[in-house]
């Protein structure tokens, strides 16, 4: 990844235009997206912050936050790169916005960015397989409890938020912000911190 390169596009028209890819599971803008994207309205502090959006597809929620004036990186599998780099282009932003991210492998000059927003749109789909790496990964880019992650969830089984979740519960903070339900969908949104405790030191013996 190359943190060098954080794009922004300050523009109200959020977003001009999107491709879509049937074919492929992760380029569809899913109700989910709709539901989020509709949430982070509710948000006035975009300008500005940092802000990372893992599993983007067709990258809807990174170029939303763009044409509020955040720094963006938007990433995706390689199979994907080439449609989110063509949205991000027909967007205004540039392309190099758009980046390869694969969950549970380590970023170094990524995680010194220091997000303030994470954005993490219905990555729990049919991949329980995957999930202890995507939870590593959104331990790594938390490097302080100021970072909000955005984790939207479409219910299509009632226990996979829940199950998700449970084994971060002690290092985590979940607050349920939202439930939406577009056309036959129902969208769960939480904000996700990592608690960051100081630890004890030990008294020394004199």
């Amino acid at each position: 990844i190359n943190a060098e390169y954080m794009g922004s596009q300050r523009d109200e028209e959020v977003p001009n235009e999107l491709h879509e890819c049937e074919d492929q599971l992760g380029a569809t803008v899913w109700n989910s997206s709709l539901a989020l994207k509709e949430h982070m309205e509710t948000y006035n502090d975009w300008n500005g912050k940092n802000v990372l959006d893992i599993g983007s597809g067709t990258g809807i929620l990174g170029i939303a936050a763009a044409k509020k004036g955040a720094k963006i990186i938007i990433t995706e599998l390689p199979s994907l790169l080439p449609l989110l780099r063509h949205n991000a282009t027909i967007n205004g932003i540039h392309p190099n916005v758009a980046q390869t991210l694969e969950w549970g492998k380590s970023y170094p000059s990524l995680r010194k960015l220091q997000f303030d927003y994470i954005l993490a749109c219905d990555l729990i789909y049919g991949n329980r397989e995957v999930w202890s790496q995507l939870r590593d990964t959104l331990a790594m880019f938390c490097t302080s409890d100021k970072t909000v992650v955005l984790f939207a969830y479409e219910e299509r089984q009632d226990e996979d938020l829940n199950v998700f979740l449970e084994p971060m519960m002690n290092e985590w903070k979940v607050d349920y912000v939202s439930n939406k339900s577009i056309e036959m969908s129902k969208i769960i949104i939480c904000e996700l911190r990592r608690s960051f405790k100081k630890k004890k030191r030990k008294r020394e013996k004199p």
